[in-house]
């Protein structure tokens, strides 16, 4: 089936992929956001037990002062929705978004997906 969000941007894992879109669009410093998220497990592999959200600041070495939550929002055979709220880039400079996924029993492993 299509991983396939209208607006998104996809992150290919070797577990599974990822679609998300902020929402605002446009993400401004200091503004809260929130993101939509598409988890969509390859074949054979289980319904995703977790998702967690972060933005790292690379130079800084720390993520957001913000820990977002993230619920579930549904789960079928075109993947699983989540929505994760109450993000905020607090401070300038070059984020990785990090979307960890949970899935396939391989606990502990994650399937950590980035974008820069």
């Amino acid at each position: 089936y299509p991983c396939e969000m209208v607006g998104g941007q996809r992150l290919a894992g070797h577990r599974v992929d990822v679609v998300f879109r902020p929402t605002p669009e446009r993400i401004a410093l200091g503004t809260h956001f929130a993101l939509s998220v598409l988890v969509c497990p390859h074949a054979g592999v289980t319904a995703p037990a977790s998702v967690m959200v972060d933005a790292v600041l690379p130079e800084r070495g720390h993520g957001m002062n913000y820990k977002p939550s993230v619920k579930a929002e549904y789960g079928g055979r075109q993947g699983f929705w989540y929505r994760a709220g109450g993000l905020q880039f607090h401070a300038p400079g070059r984020r990785e978004l990090q979307i960890d996924v949970r899935a396939g029993g391989l606990s502990p492993a994650l399937e950590a997906l980035r974008v820069a």
